[in-house]
């Protein structure tokens, strides 16, 4: 998934850890569904097999929950893979399914064009728009953030910043109830770690990459970061220094240097690069230039902007879902009290373009205060869907965010806000009252005042 073990090493530069989904409400999205294909892929119980179609039932809800948070989506599909990538394409497959699987490589990716079609049929219901890359996804979502078409892409493929990617979301995950991601920005990178963009087409390079999976022979990621160190150090951009290794003169210690001490301090100052140097020529097509353009030259510019979100169409949801997991929805009126939640979500965040007039339910009363994953919530009674013949009831009852509910509906919050202290000024007066009767202090005698005053009447004869 890119350059072999960046990831480790940006991970000491992450911009911030366990983000809250919330908090990215309002933000637009570019997703390399590849990379989440083969996240969902992987889910299954151990020694079980996986189960089929189980990414469909992945995208949906996760599709779904971020739509919740107010977090608008764009989707890239993988195109024809790049010649170079075949390489490497085939010696996956020989990994994961013997040498005769790899014999012949699908380099226009048959197997998860079919996927990613089932895919786009969802995510069209779910109105979301859907792109295919000339070739990488992750070059696409990467001109799309470059360009400020959107604010992130979200991708386990650090490939992403090598082709101009500013803010990546990763690792999306759920932690103490809470789904969050982590949050790596070019800006916190270059900061922290001094890597540019050209600087990790460097380490694509020298360690090797999905493009060529080779590499420099001895040359790990410590080695790379280390010459890139030492190159920006003396005012070098360090891609152009390998492009330029074969014919530097500066390289040759005959030409610059006189007498031996001259030579020994030469021979010590350049010692790092000389040595990874002397690896890389050992190799003619070494530095694949192919490899450089995918990298540089793969900041698309785009033709035009992508599609603009579109209302929902929930019975195209409910039979896509229903005809792929038809367990999903066995129960009658299942998949509409379900659905009725992200309808909610999707009308509390403003994200209007995704509704019409007959999918904008109405809030019909609150019933309860709760409390969810530590936070305060409330119980919303809501108007059912016209096309709704399943459901029993006239409501839908959906639990949201306090503060969310507040701000949307403020007077009807106001209003049970003020029902739940006239409750309890009442439980009060209640308890006050009976607190009263027991100390004596009611009007009415008791039993504890009468038998006293028996008490001395017969004493007194």
């Amino acid at each position: 998934m890119g350059v072999k073990t960046l990831w480790p090493v940006l991970q000491e530069a992450v911009d911030c850890k366990n983000v809250p989904i919330e908090s990215l409400q309002g933000k637009r999205v570019a997703v390399d569904l590849s990379s989440w294909i083969v996240e969902f892929q992987k889910v299954k119980a151990p020694g079980a097999s996986i189960p089929k179609n189980i990414y469909i039932r992945s995208l949906y809800y996760r599709t779904t929950e971020l739509l919740g948070y107010g977090v608008k989506l764009i989707f890239v599909a993988d195109g024809k893979a790049p010649d170079m990538k075949t390489a490497v394409l085939k010696k996956r497959r020989e990994a994961q399914y013997g040498e005769q699987a790899g014999a012949s490589v699908d380099t226009g990716r048959h197997q998860f064009s079919l996927m990613a079609a089932k895919c786009k049929e969802l995510l069209t219901y779910l109105g979301l728009p859907f792109l295919y890359s000339d070739g990488e996804a992750e070059a696409l979502c990467a001109a799309l953030n470059a360009q400020g078409v959107v604010d992130a892409v979200m991708t386990s493929d650090v490939d992403a910043f090598l082709y101009g990617a500013k803010t990546v979301y990763r690792d999306y995950r759920i932690e103490s109830g809470e789904h969050v991601v982590d949050v790596y920005t070019m800006e916190k990178i270059e900061e922290k770690l001094g890597l540019d963009r050209r600087s990790m087409v460097v380490t694509a390079l020298l360690v090797g990459c999905d493009m060529s999976d080779i590499g420099v022979e001895g040359v790990g990621i410590k080695k790379a970061l280390s010459l890139i160190d030492h190159l920006k150090k003396r005012g070098t951009d360090p891609l152009d220094r390998l492009i330029g290794w074969r014919n530097n003169d500066e390289l040759d210690i005959t030409k610059n240097c006189k007498g031996k001490g001259e030579k020994s301090l030469w021979l010590k100052e350049h010692k790092l690069e000389l040595n990874i140097r002397a690896k890389a020529m050992a190799n003619e097509s070494f530095p694949n230039q192919e490899v450089i353009d995918e990298y540089i030259k793969g900041h698309r510019q785009l033709e035009s902007p992508p599609s603009t979100f579109k209302p929902i169409d929930i019975s195209g949801v409910k039979i896509f879902m229903t005809n792929y997991f038809p367990s999903t929805n066995s129960k009658l009126g299942e998949f509409y009290s379900n659905f009725a939640s992200v309808l909610v979500q999707l009308q509390l965040h403003d994200m209007n373009e995704f509704l019409t007039p007959a999918t904008t339910l109405k809030p019909l009363r609150i019933t309860h205060n709760r409390i969810r994953h530590g936070k305060p919530n409330l119980e919303v009674q809501w108007s059912k869907l016209d096309e709704d013949r399943e459901t029993k009831g006239d409501f839908y009852s959906v639990l949201s965010k306090t503060d969310t509910f507040k701000k949307k509906f403020p007077d009807m919050a106001a209003t049970f806000s003020q029902e739940i202290e006239d409750k309890k000024h009442g439980k009060k007066a209640s308890v006050k009252r009976k607190s009263e009767q027991l100390e004596g202090k009611s009007t009415n005698p008791t039993l504890k005042s009468f038998f006293p005053i028996k008490k001395k009447a017969v004493d007194n004869n």
